[in-house]
């Protein structure tokens, strides 16, 4: 169409996403208004850069790339809408509606949406923005990437009045996550198929460029399908300026190359083809035809005809011969009388319309499933297809649901879900009354959610529910038995529950949540699933004054099915103590701590109790303690609520009637390679790569820390063979036995911390090749300080502090180390002096560190050798504060 003039000149195309970048070479003078409309975002700008990738598909020059990569229509006018905001990530339905109704005042004639999310039965208020704005616009709306499902279509593409796109690649092959219809009111989508895989258009200038080439991108999906299609539209647009959406909507559809071998429900009318498109003067109405689903067994089914009309939108008559072919459920040629035509001639007039039926029998068929096929309209010069589909419903039955609240009344407030064994999940509507669902044959697990009139809800869980036969089944909240947990202080108030469960081997897992005051009951259903976990868990705060201090985190875990009620009262003889203390490496520092329990059978629940804290912090947790291991997080937090500092301790096995010490974000924070063991160097013929955690606390937990700077460095020789960014690196190694030195370094921000605000730590050794089949471990050590030190960081200045020496790695085997000093220094590590090293009769190694009375800070230098000659040096600026 380019050849023909045909660039999009005058037509007014909006694009509806996460703004536009007008600044990148591509997309110069071709936008003329633009609009935020996200709350959160503070501009129209494209810090995503999905919306500079749609428009520059849709629009864009290719001046940057000499125009290899012009868009499918570069002269149109471009209408830039931001209704996704960078912060959330996601547009809202006011957000979008708003924006579909601002680019149709605006004049915009085709308007691009290359989002949405999956429908729902019912109009939403996008759907329903479409279907009131289609006479003024076409709105060209991709179809989701939740496939390959049937019944995956995302809204507001689903609306019927939109020109839904699914995504195909290079070779026409339909994309394996493009969404596939009907939606879910059972109108037949997507419409038609456009390329979406791997396309390469503009990268906007405010997204972090890590690919190499700064001025495009490659990205795949049917958001990315949908501005090809648009972009076709407004060449039509161009060509036949005062063609409505409808028509515009039906000339593409009917002029599209169908695949043989999909169904309209994957494909629609086929690949947008505009060579067909530019010539199409007839257009089918509608551009797909369903004929439902004839209810399984077939021996009663009757054949369905539906009318398919055809218009000319050209000034001489033309003479079509109509053909109807099928393709069944497994993609080979149907029956030939599937799908039959009452017309094999028809002639449409100029300016008007024909009508001829098309008859779906399926009785003819043997297999069981969904038909498709196309109907063939030549002649004239025109070649028309309209997409045929029919459901010849498989081996079903219905399967009818009561919902009872607690009063043994029918409830509508249920949310109910089946998941068939390939994960394929039925949402059961909503009804006042018994609702009835057909379902294919099989084993379905179900989960259910009964709300009462008061503040209470009942859950059942059957894992497996066979339907093979009318079934009815009925979900009594009566019969549910309340969750009842109490603690040994009779006034303790509970403050959070939370229930869940999850089945790897059938795919389902849901969790809940709710405080004091709420009832929940719980019933579990049919047989057992040996691979079904469940928890509670709960959160009390102590009664009194100790409320603040003291809290209970208990739990109970089942395999095999859901819990029928839970009632337990707990008492002390169950408890294990845990004082805890959470260090603040800065002042006025807010964080958080959870304790997560796991049963035996290690299923980790998705929802544990967080608490929120003043740092420092301490207090006291009593945990119940039988078949449970507990793990511990805590993070420190910014102004924003953001963790900047993060530690965990994994599974600890307590026991009962006994006490127990852990703390967090306490000095000396270093690296420590038995904190993880993940850490270390490991090489693997000449491949080598290393991980260390340069902030493990002083208490030798693992954790994370924001940093402001730093490096990670491999030399050899005096040459450098790689780097990367603080505590981690990954190098190709000479085969050759050879000296190495590893470096790391890392620094923190002071809003964060006041200590340990440099950590370097550099590591020398020797290597060769090793066997690749199994990665060799590099000979490593770490040197911890373990001192005792207040919760915030501090020791007593003019004090004499014991500091152990907690070595992990090659070194700390017996008899491994050959020299161990420590310097310290008062002056940020301009001067250093040694401290005293003494080893006891059990070989544990301490420091003796007299503090001046005078000092502020306290930084360490740790030197480590081993009997091989393997090293490491250890820095730690400001390892600890001096308390006047």
């Amino acid at each position: 169409m380019w050849k023909a003039g045909y660039t999009g000149k005058g037509v007014k195309v909006a694009v509806l996403d996460t703004g536009v970048d007008q600044t990148h070479p591509d997309l110069k003078n071709v936008e003329v208004t633009e609009k935020n409309f996200t709350d959160s975002a503070p501009d129209a700008k494209d810090r995503m850069g999905h919306g500079t990738h749609v428009a520059s598909t849709l629009a864009g020059s290719g001046a940057k790339s000499g125009g290899k990569y012009k868009g499918v229509a570069p002269d149109v006018q471009l209408l830039d809408g931001k209704v996704i905001s960078e912060v959330e990530g996601t547009g809202t339905e006011s957000s979008i509606t708003a924006g579909m109704q601002w680019a149709v005042d605006n004049g915009a004639k085709v308007v691009n949406l290359s989002l949405g999310s999956l429908d729902s039965p019912g109009t939403d208020a996008m759907e329903a923005a479409v279907a009131r704005l289609s006479g003024k616009a076409l709105f060209v709306i991709a179809a989701g990437n939740d496939g390959p499902e049937s019944g995956t279509l995302n809204s507001p593409g689903s609306a019927p009045a939109a020109l839904t796109v699914g995504s195909v690649d290079k070779q026409d092959d339909i994309a394996e996550t493009s969404s596939r219809g009907p939606q879910a009111d059972g109108v037949t989508k997507p419409d038609l198929t456009a390329p979406g895989d791997d396309i390469t258009a503009a990268r906007s200038t405010l997204t972090p460029d890590d690919t190499g080439n700064d001025a495009y991108v490659s990205m795949s999906g049917t958001s990315m399908a949908s501005p090809h299609v648009a972009g076709s539209a407004a060449l039509l647009l161009q060509q036949h300026p005062k063609w409505t959406g409808p028509q515009l909507k039906a000339a593409l559809t009917g002029s599209a190359e169908p695949d043989p071998a999909l169904n309209a429900h994957q494909q629609g009318a086929g690949r947008v083809d505009l060579t067909r498109a530019v010539t199409a003067s007839v257009v089918p109405e509608p551009g797909t035809v369903a004929f439902g689903t004839q209810a399984w067994p077939h021996t009663d089914d009757k054949p369905v005809a539906k009318t398919v009309t055809y218009r000319n939108l050209g000034a001489e008559p033309v003479t079509l011969t109509l053909s109807a072919g099928s393709v069944d459920p497994k993609g080979r040629p149907g029956p030939t009388d599937m799908f039959t035509v009452k017309d094999t001639k028809l002639t449409v007039p100029a300016g008007g319309t024909a009508k001829t039926t098309v008859t779906a029998d399926t009785k003819s068929g043997t297999a069981d499933g969904i038909y498709g096929g196309t109907l063939l309209a030549t002649g004239g010069g025109q070649e028309v297809r309209t997409g045929l589909v029919v459901d010849r419903e498989v081996e079903s039955y219905d399967l009818t649901l009561k919902h009872l609240d607690v009063n043994g009344k029918d409830s509508s407030n249920y949310t109910t879900t089946l998941t068939d064994r390939a994960q394929r999940k039925i949402e059961v509507p909503f009804r006042e009354g018994p609702v009835t669902v057909r379902v294919p044959k099989g084993t379905y697990a179900l989960e259910s959610s009964v709300y009462g009139p008061t503040k209470s809800f009942a859950v059942f869980v059957q894992p497996k529910l066979k339907v093979g036969a009318e079934t009815t089944l009925t979900l009594d909240s009566r019969k549910a038995k309340p969750v009842s947990v109490t603690t040994p202080d009779a006034g303790a108030r509970l403050t959070e529950s939370n229930i869940s469960y999850d089945d790897t081997t059938l795919a389902i897992a849901s969790s809940w949540s709710f405080g004091g005051g709420t009832v929940m009951r719980t019933l579990g259903l049919g047989p057992e699933s040996p691979t079904l976990n469940a928890q509670y868990n709960g959160h009390w705060k102590a009664s009194g004054t100790a409320s603040d201090k003291v809290d209970y985190r208990l739990a109970f875990s089942r395999t095999g099915n859901w819990f029928s009620g839970l009632k337990h009262a707990t008492t002390k003889a169950e408890l294990a103590e845990v004082k805890y203390g959470v260090g603040a490496s800065a002042a006025g520092r807010k964080g958080r701590i959870s304790a997560t329990p796991i049963g035996t059978s290690g299923y980790n629940p998705p929802l544990v109790p967080v608490t929120s804290l003043k740092l420092p912090a301490s207090g006291t947790s009593y945990l119940n303690t039988k078949d449970l291991r507990w793990t511990w997080s805590m993070a420190q937090l910014d102004d924003a609520g953001e963790s900047r500092i993060d530690y965990g301790a994994n599974e600890i096995a307590y026991k009962a009637g006994k006490r127990y010490t852990l703390n967090f974000n306490t000095g000396v924070v270093g690296p420590d390679l038995k904190a993880d063991d993940r850490q270390g160097a490991r090489r693997a013929g000449n491949a080598m790569d290393a991980y260390v955690q340069l902030f493990s606390d002083g208490a030798g937990h693992a954790g994370d820390s924001v940093t402001t700077g730093g490096f990670t460095r491999l030399e050899s020789g005096g040459r450098t063979l790689a780097e990367g960014g603080p505590g981690a690196v990954y190098a190709e190694l000479p085969a050759a036995s050879a000296p190495y030195r590893l470096t790391m370094e890392a620094t923190r921000s002071a809003k964060d911390t006041t200590t340990s605000t440099k950590v370097a730590a550099a590591w020398t050794f020797t290597s060769a090749q090793t066997p690749e089949e199994e990665p060799t471990e590099l000979p490593l050590s770490t040197v911890r300080l373990a001192p005792k030190l207040a919760l915030n960081g501090t020791a007593p200045a003019g004090s004499t502090l014991t500091v152990p020496l907690k070595v992990a790695g090659a070194a700390a085997a017996t008899g491994k180390i050959a020299t161990l000093t420590v310097k310290v220094s008062y002056d940020g590590g301009s001067t250093w002096k040694t401290a005293p090293v003494t080893t006891d009769t059990k070989g544990a190694r301490t420091a003796k560190v007299k503090h001046p009375a005078t000092a502020k800070a306290v930084s360490y230098r740790v030197y480590l050798k081993d009997t091989s000659g393997n090293t490491v040096t250890e820095t730690i600026t400001n390892a600890y504060r001096l308390a006047q």
